[in-house]
């Protein structure tokens, strides 16, 4: 069972990739193994919609849902569907396990990048270097503004948020942890 609608989105960790491309439109695939990683025939697939904001958490709860339902349909007919398989037109994709580099939130992104990249890993957690220090965040939201105040400035702190101006707003982070 894959979380993605192969070919598209081969490899161990796509959801944050659907997040960070924003893909509109995912799914879940039963496939053959085979001996290229994630490259077997097709049992079957099922689509869902991604809504825009998405988070990595939604998609995939709603990829392991969809997913226990299929497995109970296969299961049904299976030599049906073992019969039937479908070879996947190639090359298809292949989204490697994310790196620090594509969890990390850069100065130059604008407010929409960045609640993207948060999205793309959630609880997960992303990075942002801030005034030296590394913070892990796991949860921030934003607004747009049209401020003039340099990003990455902090505008407000408590023990439990840091409000940052971005390009395009502002960032309230409500979940970190300073590394």
């Amino acid at each position: 069972v894959h979380p993605t609608l192969l070919p598209i989105g081969k490899g161990p960790w796509p959801w944050p990739y659907l997040i960070l491309k924003d893909i509109e439109e995912s799914g879940v695939t039963i496939h053959k193994i085979s001996e290229r990683y994630d490259s077997g025939d097709i049992l079957m697939q099922r689509k869902f919609p991604i809504p825009t904001n998405s988070s990595v958490e939604l998609v995939t709860h709603r990829s392991h849902i969809l997913a226990a339902e299929m497995i109970q349909e296969c299961l049904k007919s299976f030599e049906q569907f073992w019969l039937c398989a479908k070879r996947q037109s190639e090359p298809g994709e292949w989204w490697g396990m994310p790196t620090i580099k594509d969890r990390t939130i850069r100065t130059t992104m604008d407010l929409h990048q960045i609640i993207r990249v948060v999205n793309a890993f959630g609880h997960y957690g992303s990075f942002l270097f801030l005034n030296g220090q590394l913070i892990h965040i796991k949860k921030a939201t934003g607004w747009e503004s049209d401020n003039a105040i340099e990003p990455s400035q902090v505008i407000y702190r408590s023990v439990n948020e840091i409000v940052v101006t971005v390009k395009g707003g502002y960032l309230c982070i409500a979940d970190y942890q300073i590394v």
